[in-house]
């Protein structure tokens, strides 16, 4: 009989990754349906065209034509994605499309890299949830999309963060730490992430008794050695000075508006950590809501038919109670940053973390902290924490599927619970590509907006191609930059937009007065949207007002496009007697 065993276990083996791959395919499939018919139902609105969609752009167009960020234009975050926006652009042309391309790309990437983390803190069906929960966030139709979103740093950034933690769990040392090299040429708040979960990753090896030299050095020599090669490069032809405080950390206009815009993501004060403390207890409640259903219940563990039960009522709710579902949602997500600190705590307290779990907490508590106030993900009030969605995922799951449930029927409602939020944001992002029907477009592509918006770009963009040639410079202020990208003019100062702080001192404001003289512009628009975020008010009004005063003096007042409802653009067109004065 002993000669019959090992025949027995090796198909015992067999049987169990049949069933595993199985269930990755069933997984896989139903995600891949997923993101197929979201994305269809929201293509082309993806960004927001008077918002910041155009910067990384424009920044990737600048590259294509061979300039580079700092030496030849003002850039604020690392230089990787302008860099692969400008080798796309190369490749496949100057219109929206590589732009797209490589933004589904990086969705594509970080709804898989979610699976993968996903499956291995809570099994394929955490993985699926997971990545269900990521891919309504991701194909949204907000400033914060990761098909088109305000930065690709942002996404560049989180596709290597989850590289770097997929890549920790598999001990590819080397691959970990290549990932965490580049993450340092994306955002400052993901960088930070990857040394924090770096930092638990040795901590969990240094406490197992493993080697911890060798997996140091191959871990940080290429996290360390890829951003001081590239910013040292930089630092050859650039001076310190104008990398740092001009560029990657910009002083004078972080001194103007950072601290404004810093409070409303996290205001530091005792009502924001109070507002804090309630959403905690608000889902300990909900958590608790759970835990006593499911001892009254009796619940068969059968994930499709729990899955489609979650994601009808998600749908429902997305459909009936939008506006309740919205605060709701604030509730369901709005608390992960608390937890994600208590669960560090914890985790290092007790000492039962796994490779995967400690540095993916770390991430996510680091990250979240620095939005702790305003850390939804829905659609309609999207906010910078969308970019820490796979984390929250991640950390749902794991907490649903895994840590509460001590029956059978608290891991279905589980289930329920998470398939609900993954309809819900599904339901919200559908709900909100509805509400942009018309199209801006002009020879790079088009975009989507309301109908009331849509007018007013599209007589914008009228006026731009009458006044310049494409690949001629035109003047947006100050963050018109989609319709740079749009159109195919160009920018005629190095800084791609002219928020609040970019011209932070007079004598900035007189040196983009006379790039502006020379460039002979026939045209400018400017937008009179204010900017309380940044504690000011409009263009001209409490901030550059020098330089709309030279455009009031220099150029005629041509046109006012909208009204009060929506966008109020000013159009201005060179006068004659200006033109002759400079002849």
């Amino acid at each position: 009989m002993t000669a019959f065993a090992p025949t027995a276990v090796h198909a015992r083996v067999r049987a169990s990754r049949i069933a595993i791959a199985s269930d990755d395919a069933l997984a896989i499939g139903a995600l891949t349906a997923l993101f197929a018919a979201l994305l269809a139902l929201t293509w082309g609105t993806w960004g927001d065209v008077g918002g910041d969609t155009g910067y990384d752009l424009v920044a990737g167009a600048h590259v294509a034509h061979g300039q580079l960020p700092y030496i030849d234009f003002v850039y604020h975050y690392g230089p990787l994605a302008p860099f692969v926006l400008g080798f796309a652009a190369l490749v496949g042309g100057s219109s929206l499309a590589p732009a797209i391309a490589v933004g589904l790309v990086l969705t594509i990437a970080i709804a898989a890299l979610t699976y993968a983390l996903g499956r291995m803190l809570a099994g394929t069906l955490g993985g699926f949830l997971a990545a269900a929960i990521v891919v309504s966030a991701a194909l949204a139709p907000t400033n914060f999309s990761y098909v088109l979103p305000h930065t690709e740093a942002a996404t560049l950034g989180l596709a290597l963060l989850l590289g770097m933690l997929v890549a920790l769990n598999r001990s590819s040392l080397a691959t970990a730490g290549v990932c965490a090299g580049l993450a340092g040429l994306t955002r400052p708040e993901l960088e930070g992430a990857v040394l924090v979960a770096l930092a638990g990753w040795l901590v969990l090896r240094a406490r197992s008794g493993r080697p911890l030299a060798s997996a140091t050095a191959r871990l940080l020599a290429p996290a360390l050695l890829i951003p001081a090669a590239v910013y040292g490069a930089f630092l050859a032809v650039v001076p310190a000075h104008r990398l740092v405080l001009e560029n990657l950390y910009p002083l004078h206009g972080l001194r103007s508006t950072g601290d404004v815009v810093m409070r409303l993501q996290a205001p530091l004060t005792a009502a924001s950590f109070g507002s804090l403390g309630l959403k905690l207890v608000a889902y300990a409640a909900i958590v608790a809501v759970l835990v006593l259903l499911a001892r009254g219940l009796d619940l068969s563990l059968r994930p499709a038919a729990l899955v489609a039960a979650g994601a009808t009522l998600g749908i429902v709710a997305a459909v009936a109670r939008p506006g309740s579902l919205v605060q709701g949602l604030q509730l369901a997500y709005g608390w992960i940053p608390a937890g994600a600190a208590i669960a560090v705590v914890l985790l290092l307290a007790l000492r039962r973390s796994s490779d995967s779990l400690l540095p993916a907490a770390l991430a996510l508590a680091a990250l979240a902290a620095v939005t702790y106030a305003a850390f939804y993900l829905d659609a309609p009030r999207a906010q910078p924490a969308v970019y820490a969605a796979p984390l929250a995922a991640l950390f749902l799951v794991r907490l649903h599927l895994v840590e509460l449930p001590r029956s059978r029927s608290a891991l279905a409602l589980g289930v329920v619970w998470l398939a609900f939020l993954a309809a819900a944001g599904t339901g919200l992002a559908v709900r909100a590509a509805q509400a942009k029907p018309a199209t801006v477009s002009d020879v790079r592509g088009t975009l989507h907006a309301s109908a009331r918006d849509a007018a007013v770009y599209r007589e914008a963009l009228h006026w731009i191609d009458a006044a310049a040639p494409v690949g001629r410079p035109v003047f947006l202020a100050p963050q018109l930059t989609a319709l740079y990208a749009l159109s195919g003019r160009t920018d005629p100062l190095p800084q791609l937009s002219l928020l609040p702080g970019a011209l932070p001192t007079p004598a900035a404001e007189r040196a983009a007065i006379a790039r502006l003289s020379a460039a002979d512009i026939k045209l400018a628009v400017t937008d009179r949207r204010s900017y309380a975020q940044y504690g000011q008010t409009f263009f001209g009004g409490s901030y550059d007002r020098l330089v709309a005063d030279w455009i009031r003096t220099h150029y005629r007042h041509a046109a006012t496009l909208g009204g009060l409802s929506g966008p109020v653009l000013d159009v201005w067109v060179k006068s004659p007697e200006d033109r002759s004065e400079e002849q």
